[in-house]
């Protein structure tokens, strides 16, 4: 008889357990997906059309790596291609004309609700400089990671800022000078994209 109430006593407690076990399963589940919520129920627009307003508000100190005109091509809704244009042109003496061009990956995960989106990926970047003044141009080719986030005010419309690290090598030319850093190939290791806020359409 005591040997009975002591099995007893033993699957109570294994039940016990393993009921408390599933409970907890279920709710790590639930905030997981709470915190990262199924993407496939997210609806999705192919194509997403942005301008960097950070850009155009800081003409007179832009940055290099900022792109005024970007583009994004959905292949899912967790993978999409990448790509941003910006061009410059003065006519002041010591003005310069100026294009970029950047094409890249992304990977998106969405947070916390279907408002919020946090993505990763990886540019490789094109740049072409020209002065006004001498026959100074400058080739720079780049390549780098980045991560940012996105939010969603309504589903058609995103604001969204990133941050990476661009590995650059840059080709400087001036056939008229001497001067050896004026026809010098220089490599450089930039944070990039800080203080972009790019305003987007999704169609």
């Amino acid at each position: 008889m005591h040997l009975k109430r002591i099995i007893l006593i033993a699957l109570a407690v294994l039940l016990c357990s393993t009921a408390s076990l599933a409970q907890d399963t279920e709710k790590k589940e639930k905030a997981k997906r709470k915190l990262f919520p199924d993407i496939e129920t997210i609806e999705v627009y192919k194509n997403v059309l942005g301008i960097d307003i950070a850009n155009i508000i800081n003409i007179l100190s832009k940055k290099n790596e900022s792109y005024l005109i970007n583009y994004k091509r959905h292949l899912s809704k967790k993978h999409a291609l990448r790509t941003g244009l910006n061009f410059e042109w003065s006519t002041s003496r010591d003005g310069y004309i100026g294009m970029g061009v950047k094409v890249g990956y992304e990977r998106i995960y969405p947070i916390v609700s279907q408002h919020w989106q946090l993505h990763w990926g990886v540019d490789a970047t094109f740049q072409y400089l020209a002065s006004n003044f001498q026959p100074n141009t400058s080739f720079r080719y780049g390549a780098g990671p980045l991560i940012g986030f996105s939010y969603f005010p309504v589903r058609r419309f995103s604001i969204s800022t990133e941050v990476g690290i661009n590995f650059m090598y840059t080709d400087h030319r001036n056939p008229e000078s001497y001067d050896p850093r004026d026809n010098a190939n220089v490599w450089d290791i930039k944070v990039g994209s800080v203080g972009m806020l790019i305003v987007s359409y999704h169609f």
